[in-house]
């Protein structure tokens, strides 16, 4: 998503989301069989952290900026980058066109590289103050949960989609900003609702809005309102 603010004054990317995942499943009975996902996820622009009024940034090193600002540069290009694995069991009881229910479960993994990027984590009592973290890469295995619904209406021009996954994380890096917490405190959620327009066979116009928390990268619920573009591709 790009803005334009009286403070910037040009265009900016607020939020953006490139994602990819290549999900298997065979049926070994009409609605139920094994299944695998690999998957990747990152942003394709510089993220900003963007202010109505100037505020002072304060880093979790003790350090801060010596002016008020409106903006602060947080992340590069293709980063943070989150690569996924999956393989478990899948179960699809509902099979209609305008619903069509998926639950998976199984053994998940997810490899964040987040080095030398920065994230937003706020307090809300320091109205002029800001507090960074900085994000730290890390590594995750465990028993993971999926469920979704999806659906064609409108002779197929508008299509949704809507639900969310959990990672339980029984293996994973130690990092000092989650020292002493449990797996269960420290459970990878996401949650999401899209709404797309067919413009061709191929190609939809898409809005999704999405709920994540990584408490591992950074321990704060992130909303995500996006407009993009989705292409598939399906190999028989």
């Amino acid at each position: 998503m790009f803005i334009k603010t009286p403070n910037t004054k040009r265009w900016v990317s607020s939020t953006d989301v490139l994602e990819a995942k290549s999900i298997y499943q065979y049926r070994l009975a009409p609605s139920t069989g094994p299944s695998t996902r690999v998957g990747m996820m990152t942003s394709m622009f510089v993220g900003r952290d963007l202010r109505t009024n100037a505020v002072t940034y304060e880093f979790d090193n003790g350090r801060s900026t010596d002016d008020l600002q409106t903006e602060l540069r947080l992340t590069e290009p293709f980063s943070p980058l989150t690569l996924l694995e999956s393989i478990g069991w899948f179960v699809n009881p509902v099979q209609y066109r305008s619903l069509d229910l998926d639950f998976r479960a199984g053994l998940g993994a997810r490899q964040v590289f987040a080095d030398g990027q920065l994230g937003v984590q706020d307090n809300s009592s320091t109205t002029e103050i800001v507090e960074v973290v900085r994000l730290r890469s890390y590594q995750q295995a465990g028993v993971e949960a999926i469920a979704m619904a999806r659906g064609e209406l409108w002779k197929k021009s508008v299509s949704y989609y809507f639900g969310g996954e959990l990672l339980l994380p029984l293996l994973r890096t130690d990092l000092p900003s989650v020292a002493g917490k449990t797996a269960t405190e420290l459970i990878d959620k996401q949650v999401r609702f899209g709404v797309a327009y067919r413009i061709a066979k191929w190609a939809r116009v898409l809005y999704e809005l999405r709920l994540v928390h990584q408490p591992q990268l950074l321990d704060r619920y992130q909303v995500q309102n996006n407009i993009g573009f989705k292409g598939t591709y399906s190999v028989l």
